[in-house]
């Protein structure tokens, strides 16, 4: 990050960022930014609580190796349930569009648990869940966790 802002030169800093940096932003923006940051990590945290306590009382305790395997899964099941919540209440008209059935499949369908374990599939999955919560309103994400008991 530091080599970005060398990089940068110094006039663009002065007149362009720094007076950006003390302008005031719009309020529903701040709290859209404060609704994403507090609830993306919590909601998946309750993810994997759930994947956890669903595993555990089948396997006794849970050792790193399959705790690595719950993490990561929840991913998937967070980013299915927000296409399944964003289809449902057509929050976005035409979104069946903007993703094709066999990548929904695709979703759904984890073919080998080791695949999500030794490849990073699972952050492109990541960013996928971001960038939905991030289309959410706070209304939408409000609704979201009520729906599916988060809190």
């Amino acid at each position: 990050m530091i080599n970005l802002i060398d990089s940068i030169p110094y006039d663009i800093i002065i007149n362009v960022i720094e007076p950006f940096t003390r302008s005031i932003q719009n309020n529903n923006l701040l709290k859209d930014i404060i609704s994403f940051t507090k609830t993306i990590n919590s909601i998946y945290q309750k993810y994997c609580i759930n994947l956890y306590n669903i595993i555990s009382p089948l396997n006794g305790d849970i050792n790193e190796y399959e705790k690595n395997i719950i993490d990561k899964l929840a991913w998937y099941f967070l980013e299915i349930d927000l296409h399944c919540f964003i289809i449902e209440f057509e929050i976005y008209d035409g979104f069946l569009q903007l993703i094709d059935f066999a990548t929904f499949l695709r979703l759904i369908h984890i073919i080998d648990v080791n695949n999500i374990v030794e490849n990073f599939e699972y952050i492109r999955t990541k960013g996928v869940v971001f960038k939905l919560w991030g289309f959410l309103s706070v209304d939408q994400r409000k609704q979201f966790i009520k729906i599916h008991d988060l809190f």
